[in-house]
């Protein structure tokens, strides 16, 4: 089952329903169950009991709701709150001001059509992943693709204010100085 938002149908028949269709576009948001109540199990007085799985719309950071592109008109239906998380960080979240407008409606979520495979394209994978478990490559792959893991041993580096003292002088400059007795 599928528990998604929906324009009511009284706010459907208005001129400004495509409107609300573009933003409920953004902020909508989808849950899928097995079952038809959309229940999660939690305990209650050492009892496991059925909780309703509750659903709202989208919030979005800052930076987030600049990514969406969204028109000045439809900016003008968002507002600003401050919220604290757990960790007392306090940050800009900004909210759905009309969620009335939107109403949540269940429908089956049934996979009813069958992909068509390609039988010489999946023998040709088979094989290759056969190829790479008998010769165990997989971890020059994942090397290849993320990098060695390795620990660096840490390196006292050299102080800033000696990096530039030496590198004032060129090369002939320093042997110079060296045969001098200067150093």
């Amino acid at each position: 089952m599928e528990k998604i938002f929906h324009i009511k149908s009284r706010c459907s028949n208005r001129k400004k329903s495509d409107f609300f269709q573009n933003i409920l576009d953004k902020v909508n948001t989808i849950q899928y169950s097995w079952k038809k109540e959309f229940t999660v199990k939690r305990r209650k007085y050492g009892k496991k009991i059925f909780v309703p799985k509750p659903q709202h719309l989208q919030t979005f950071r800052d930076w987030e709701l600049r990514k969406l592109h969204l028109l000045p008109d439809e900016l003008q239906f968002f507002r600003a709150d401050w919220i604290t998380d757990k960790y007392g960080k306090e940050y800009l979240l900004y909210v759905f001001t009309e969620p009335w407008r939107f109403q949540l409606t269940i429908q089956p979520n049934i996979i009813d059509k069958r992909r068509k495979l390609d039988t010489a394209l999946e023998a040709e994978v088979d094989s290759i992943d056969r190829y790479m478990t008998i010769r165990h490559l997989y971890p020059y792959l994942v090397r290849l693709e993320k990098g060695r893991f390795k620990y660096k041993e840490w390196k006292p580096k050299p102080k800033v204010q000696y990096i530039r003292f030496i590198q004032k002088h060129s090369t002939h400059e320093w042997l110079t100085m060296i045969r001098t007795g200067m150093i």
